[in-house]
């Protein structure tokens, strides 16, 4: 009877529309309202998921958001669905996951793919730094409010993607970046993307969670096998072994894989090097190993500037870290 109750109803769609709208309280319709309001005051922008410029993969997945709120250039995640790769991985990123990273966006660079990340440390920095210095694309997604940055750190890396690419989040305008909201937005991240590399992981870690969700949405998910004795290749290996994910030994592989046409890799050289960077490098090729009281003495750079390029020249691979907090050059 039940059942025939509804059928009834149904034939007349607007009494349906009609007893929904209803069902919202007032209190709930002004909080709305304010909301927007709110992200209309940051410069934000927002797409539903009925609006025809809502994301297409993240509409076919499970749990899309019903609202993501954006800034820049929304329409990226819809011009070339086919070319939308997210690179995410260990924040406790290696020399070897950083190497990785520079060959893969030098070597794709060719077919000019959308790069999705999270803008973590480590791996996801790295892929969206090297990706706005080759001119790609590149999309962030935020496990908080637009109007907050998160790390505070990447606040120059993150203007710039909001104005040469995009951020967007499910949250609303003052969100705060709680730990189980960046679980819930490795689910977009896997949604928006055609495909998904990893990086690096750990047997415990984020990425493994946004594998675990293009898995699910059975969308192409790669990883670069690493030794069995090293902490952060074991998550990649563990998906390869488990058969998750595809193992690959060069970019090659990938692009075969996806169909990307890829040109011959062309000789490139490493991101371009400020002063004191070059003249960090000199020294650790000289003495063989720097630390940072080393450099206080023979330089008259800051701790604190020296700490930032030293972080920084590990992350692209210069230089590794070895025992005591002593550099050597790769």
């Amino acid at each position: 009877m039940r059942l025939k109750d509804v059928l009834i109803e149904l034939k007349d769609i607007d009494k349906v529309v009609q007893k929904l709208a209803l069902r919202i309280s007032r209190t709930e319709l002004i909080e709305a309202k304010s909301e927007l309001e709110q992200a209309k005051k940051a410069n934000m922008k927002w797409v539903l998921l009925s609006d025809k410029n809502y994301p297409v993969l993240l509409k076919q997945s499970e749990d899309p958001p019903l609202i993501l709120y954006y800034k820049g250039d929304i329409t990226l995640l819809n011009d070339r669905l086919n070319k939308i790769l997210s690179i995410v991985g260990t924040r406790k990123m290696t020399a070897y996951g950083s190497q990785l990273i520079q060959n893969c966006l030098h070597e794709l660079a060719s077919i000019n793919p959308v790069i999705v990340s999270g803008l973590a440390y480590g791996v996801d920095y790295l892929a969206q730094e090297l990706a706005i210095d080759l001119n790609l694309k590149t999309v962030q997604v935020c496990a908080h409010g637009l109007d907050i940055i998160y790390p505070k750190k990447h606040k120059a890396l993150f203007k710039k993607i909001e104005t040469h690419g995009l951020v967007l989040s499910e949250y609303p305008p003052g969100t705060s970046p709680l730990k189980h909201h960046f679980l819930r937005r490795n689910r977009i991240i896997a949604g928006v993307s055609w495909a998904t590399l990893i990086i690096e992981s750990a047997l415990k870690g984020g990425s493994l969670t946004t594998a675990k969700y293009a898995f699910e949405y059975n969308r192409p998910l790669f990883c670069f096998p690493g030794r069995v004795t090293d902490a952060y290749s074991q998550g990649c290996n563990l998906l390869i072994h488990g058969q998750m994910a595809i193992g690959i030994l060069s970019v090659q592989d990938l692009a075969n894989e996806l169909q990307w046409p890829l040109e011959s890799p062309a000789s490139y050289s490493k991101t371009k090097l400020g002063p004191v960077e070059q003249q960090i490098l000199e020294l650790a090729q000289k003495d063989m190993r720097i630390s940072i009281p080393s450099l206080l003495q023979k330089t008259n750079y800051r701790k604190e500037e020296l700490t930032l390029t030293l972080v920084r020249l590990e992350n692209q691979g210069y230089l590794k870290r070895t025992r005591g907090l002593w550099y050597e050059k790769i």
